[in-house]
This record gives C-alpha cells, structure tokens and sequence, in this order.
C-alpha cells in the first residue's frame, strides 16, 4: 500500500501505556490500564472488547474529554493535591 503523503509503515496515532482511573469512596479505580496501539495509514483498526472494558473511556482520553474533578466543599479539605492530580472523570 503506498500512501500519498509519506511512510505507510508510520503510525498516524501510536498509544502506549494509556491508563485511566476514577475516584470512589472505596478508593482509586483504574478503568483503563495500560492499553497500547498504534492505527497504520490505509488500515482499518477497531477498538472491540465486552461491555464496559473500557473502549469509551479509551476513546475519551485520547480526545482530552477526560478532566479532573473540580475540588469543592469538605472533599477538597480532605483530598490532598497529589492525590486529586492521579485522579480524572469522563
């Protein structure tokens, strides 16, 4: 397959490592962990897993739709900055 606009063998996107984590009261959930990947041009790649593995926050993340949660209230009191830095929402 040639590509026009360079190197077919150059990934258009690469992941690596991605990993997403939510707060709940019982502590830190990874939702995410680890995924990596890469998309070639001229081929169809698709994201496939069982409901709830993760495909949306996936797709999500790479967006930068994911965010931290606003501190308010006694839950910014008792969350200390380093803690509430590791932790995201979608």
């Amino acid at each position: 397959m040639n590509d026009p606009e360079g190197d077919s063998t150059v990934p258009r996107l690469s992941v690596r490592h991605l990993s997403t984590s939510f707060p709940t009261e019982a502590g830190l959930i990874r939702s995410v962990g680890d995924v990596s990947f890469s998309i070639l041009p001229g081929r169809t790649t698709a994201l496939v897993g069982e409901s709830g593995s993760g495909k949306s926050v996936t797709s999500l993340t790479l967006m930068g739709r994911c965010r931290r949660p606003p501190m308010r209230g006694s839950a910014a009191r008792r969350r200390s900055s380093a803690a509430m830095a590791a932790w995201w929402t979608c």
